[in-house]
């Protein structure tokens, strides 16, 4: 409370820029804001809020300091690989499609993409009566608004068109086996 009333008396002051002697105030002025009063939040509304960072730190902190809870989470996040005893991620992101699969469930047919890039459409007329001063059509690609003027090179189907591979996922991260070189051969 004493804070409000110091604030309150320095804004009195900086109203008139001026001090009781008439000299003028070299600081700057002090307002008074009203925040607005906490609202009560859930768990899982925290948890859709938080960010990234912060679920993965906490998730952190909770596996190292309960052992069920890093079981549970082993369990959801890591999946046995068959004949050993190691585990892989249940889930990966796919390198054509981009969305987050099963690795288990991962079945011919389950990624569909385009393996072309976007190209400039001149035959349809989108791009009849387009200011250059706007940028060129090829420089306007990733553009809201100008899709209709785009094709897939590989198929040259419309952009918002449906992939025109289907396969399995790729996981995103693909390990790298690491090759193993014989430095004898090199030295002969």
């Amino acid at each position: 409370m004493r804070l409000i009333s110091t604030c309150r008396n320095r804004m009195s002051l900086l109203s008139g820029s001026h001090t009781d002697d008439g000299s003028t105030l070299s600081y700057q002025e002090i307002r008074e804001v009203a925040s607005p009063p906490p609202e009560e939040t859930s768990l899982p509304e925290a948890i859709n809020t938080a960010s990234l960072r912060r679920l993965r730190a906490l998730l952190k902190c909770i596996t190292d300091s309960n052992p069920q809870a890093h079981d549970r989470a082993s369990s959801f996040l890591l999946k046995p690989i068959t004949g050993t005893n190691k585990k892989r991620k249940a889930r990966e992101t796919c390198k054509n499609c981009y969305e987050e699969y099963d690795v288990w469930e991962n079945e011919m047919g389950a990624c569909v993409f385009h393996e072309g890039g976007k190209e400039v459409n001149d035959s349809d007329g989108f791009w009849d009566d387009h200011d250059p001063h706007h940028g060129e059509p090829e420089d306007l690609e990733d553009e809201p608004g100008y899709d209709e003027g785009f094709q897939w090179s590989c198929c040259q189907e419309p952009i918002g068109a449906e992939g025109c591979v289907r396969s399995r996922h790729l996981p995103k991260d693909a390990h790298k086996k690491k090759s193993r070189v014989d430095v004898a051969s090199l030295t002969d």
